[in-house]
Parts: C-alpha cells; sequence; structure tokens
C-alpha cells in the first residue's frame, strides 16, 4: 500500500486502458478495469493516473480523488459507480415489492415453537409443511418474510461521499473514497 499525502492507494494491473480518475472495478486476479453500474458491486477505488492495457495502476481506496459525475450530485452524497466509469449520487434506497408482502395463507397445522432450535426447528418446518416463504423462529406461530420478490435495492457499492457539487453529466468533482 502507498500512502501519498492524503491519499491511501494500492497498486493492480490494468485490464483495460483507465484513465485518471476512472472509477475502477475488480474485473480478475489483482485487475481493475473501468467500471460501470453493472459491475458497481466490484467498485474499488478511483484511479490515480492513466494506464494501458498491463501497466500497473494505483487506486484511490481511501481518501481525496477528482471523479467524473453522471450528472448532478450535491454536496455531501453518498456516490456510487455509474456508466462509463463515472459516478451517479445514491442516497435513498426505496424497496418495491411485486407480489404481496405476506401472501394470503392459511396454517394446516397449529404447534408451538418456542423451545425449538437447530435440528428440532427444521424437523418441525418439514413436519409441518412450512412453505419456503416462512421463517419459523422461536416464537409461538413463528414470522413470516414477504412472498413477493424485492427490486431496486442492489445499486452497487458505496464509493464515498461527494466534497463538491456537480450540475450535469461530465462535471469533474472530489469525493472522500470510503468504501462502504
Amino acid at each position: 500500500m502507498i500512502v501519498e499525502g492524503d491519499k491511501l492507494k494500492v497498486t493492480l494491473t490494468a485490464a483495460a486502458a483507465i484513465t485518471a480518475g476512472n472509477v475502477v472495478y475488480i474485473s480478475g486476479a489483482k485487475e481493475v478495469s473501468p467500471c460501470n453500474a453493472a459491475n458497481a458491486s466490484k467498485v474499488l477505488g478511483v484511479a490515480d493516473a492513466n494506464a494501458a492495457v498491463g501497466d500497473n495502476v494505483e487506486v484511490v481506496i481511501y481518501g481525496l480523488a477528482d471523479v467524473i459525475a453522471s450528472g448532478a450530485i450535491s454536496i455531501g452524497d453518498k456516490v456510487v459507480a455509474a456508466d462509463a466509469a463515472k459516478v451517479t449520487s445514491e442516497n435513498s434506497i426505496t424497496p418495491t415489492f411485486s407480489g404481496n408482502a405476506v401472501a394470503d395463507h392459511t396454517h394446516g397445522n397449529t404447534f408451538s415453537a418456542d423451545a425449538l432450535t437447530g435440528a428440532d426447528l427444521a424437523a418441525t418446518q418439514a413436519d409441518h409443511a412450512v412453505a419456503a416463504r416462512h421463517t419459523l423462529t422461536n416464537a409461538a406461530g413463528g414470522s413470516h418474510t414477504p412472498a413477493g420478490t424485492i427490486s431496486s435495492v442492489g445499486h452497487g457499492r458505496v464509493l464515498g461521499k461527494a466534497l463538491q457539487a456537480a450540475s450535469i453529466d461530465g462535471d469533474t468533482i472530489t469525493v472522500l473514497v470510503c468504501l462502504a
């Protein structure tokens, strides 16, 4: 690791051409590539210099880095990887549901699960044909989990916090890289 001024960096190999300020992700063994929204969950940091394929590239994993915004960003916004190795604001995660939040259902058997743990709990669930959408706990009657699916939550890993505002796509801003 390299400590340089207000940055903590690692040196890896560029698996693709990289430009200073690109948000990069882990694309192979000790390799990084420019990030996009589809691989944001693998974000590693921000390239500190240009690099050709096969070159070493220093990546800021904590500290100040200049990045390109993909649109409007306010000071203090959480930023995540966007397409074209840019960043976008991500301040709220509002899950959306499809299907019923808790599906209509009945229980054919009534029993108390107060004293059940481990294998006994699993066996009781199997014996009473508890549906996969039910989670039986050590409380009488068990508990329920949503029967529908949850989407719009996997926004990727947070790269850091915006220390400057961006008005439009292409604005350069400084962020505090602090992966979360």
